[in-house]
């Protein structure tokens, strides 16, 4: 889980894992997320890019700004 626009250096010698957020919020905007499970958060998302990958969201709430952006 990482900002699109500053990824950190992978140096783990374990290659796949899996990062769990249980409750709480986030912003989806501009970010990286890869093997991330989501239980039970508050995700809001206002029309930036973001990627996601093996991404689970599990009884999530969305709040999603309705206004015009233009296309990337």
């Amino acid at each position: 889980m990482e900002l699109l626009d500053k990824p950190e250096e992978q140096t783990a010698p374990i290659r796949i894992g899996r990062f769990v957020l249980y409750g709480g919020g986030l912003n989806l905007n501009g970010m990286y997320l890869r093997h991330v499970t989501l239980t039970i958060v508050h995700v809001y998302y206002s029309g930036e890019k973001y990627a996601l990958d093996d991404v689970v969201f599990s009884n999530c709430a969305f709040t999603m700004d309705n206004l015009p952006r233009p296309a990337y």
